[in-house]
């Protein structure tokens, strides 16, 4: 896998166990694949991503990928 063609996924919060290294990994980049597409591909719950954030950008769901993205999937924050 290139690193120009991965996508650098970081995991912030209650995720960070879904990924083998921690909370951070190099995915292979998948043509045409959104967040959303992305989120399942990691067995990230839909329901407990609190923002997603591409390149610095917050992003819904539906938006579709490029080589080299840097994706943020951040869980929702609760107070008490």
């Amino acid at each position: 896998m290139s690193e120009n063609s991965a996508l650098l996924v970081r995991i912030y919060g209650s995720h960070r166990r879904l990924l083998p290294e921690g909370d951070e990994a190099r995915v292979p980049y998948v043509s045409g694949e959104t967040v959303k597409g992305l989120l399942s591909r990691l067995n990230v719950p839909l329901d407990e991503v609190g923002a997603l954030v591409v390149n610095g950008i917050l992003v819904s769901q539906e938006f579709v990928l490029s080589p080299g993205d840097q994706v943020s999937i951040m869980s929702p924050v609760a107070g008490g």
